[in-house]
């Protein structure tokens, strides 16, 4: 990626660098790429959590094993790029796991506010948002054999509740076929629901979250830290395996 400055899942064999296990890896790994050549290694964590079909795959306690990577260089159009392997250590969830699992986790804080890019886009199931908007929450009911079914869901602060959009496997919506595969399956997988506020989110703010589905209600509370979304806006894009 740093290389030719594209960040994708295939490579060309023609290029100079392209490896077997590269090609291999870069098909099924989160993939994160900067304009910025000292990006920490956290950057890369962060983009990843902001952005909904990637951050699912992170949380899923189906993922067992993780493979990491990350190069910096000082030229190019990318200069740090990073890679997550998201799918090779995937086995069974241990059975110590208790659904739902959310996502910001109730009672943490997140220095995250917004949602700024993704691929897949999020936001192509939220007509009329635009990025950036608020931190996507996120729910796992199960393991895949859960259809999600949401009957009222509300987010709020203290100031009040705040207009936000919800999908899953089942109602995510893109325009281009290829791209609304890839994200139903990326939802469908972790029986994930996905719950996106149309404004960003406010630094050392409190929120709370409920979301009535398949007769039962989940309730949860975070806080967002001081944001690192200003350094990170306008320079990152990250692709979903």
């Amino acid at each position: 990626m740093v290389m030719h400055g594209v960040v994708r899942h295939s490579q060309n064999r023609r290029d100079s660098g392209a490896t077997p296990e590269g090609a291999a890896a870069a098909a099924v790994s989160n993939l994160a790429g900067s304009i910025h050549p000292g990006e920490p290694d956290s950057w890369a964590v962060d983009v990843w959590m902001q952005a909904p079909f990637h951050a699912i795959g992170i949380l899923d306690p189906a993922l067992q094993q993780v493979g990491f990577g990350i190069h910096r260089a000082q030229k190019g159009r990318v200069q740090t790029a990073a890679g997550l392997d998201v799918i090779r250590g995937r086995s069974a969830a241990p059975a110590v796991v208790s659904y739902p699992i959310v996502w910001p986790g109730d009672g943490s804080s997140v220095p995250i506010a917004s949602h700024v890019s993704e691929s897949p886009s999020p936001l192509t199931s939220c007509p009329g948002y635009s990025a950036p908007t608020g931190l996507p929450l996120i729910i796992q009911l199960g393991s895949g054999g859960e259809l999600p079914h949401v009957t009222d869901s509300w987010i709020g602060d203290d100031r009040g509740p705040l207009e936000h959009c919800v999908f899953d496997g089942g109602t995510y919506r893109n325009r281009d076929a290829a791209q609304q595969r890839l994200g139903r399956t990326i939802l469908a997988l972790r029986d994930a629901i996905v719950l996106i506020p149309r404004k960003p989110l406010r630094s050392l703010a409190d929120y709370h979250a409920i979301v009535d589905v398949n007769g039962r209600r989940i309730e949860w509370r975070f806080r967002v830290d001081r944001s690192s979304d200003e350094e990170r806006k306008g320079r990152s894009v990250a692709t979903a395996q």
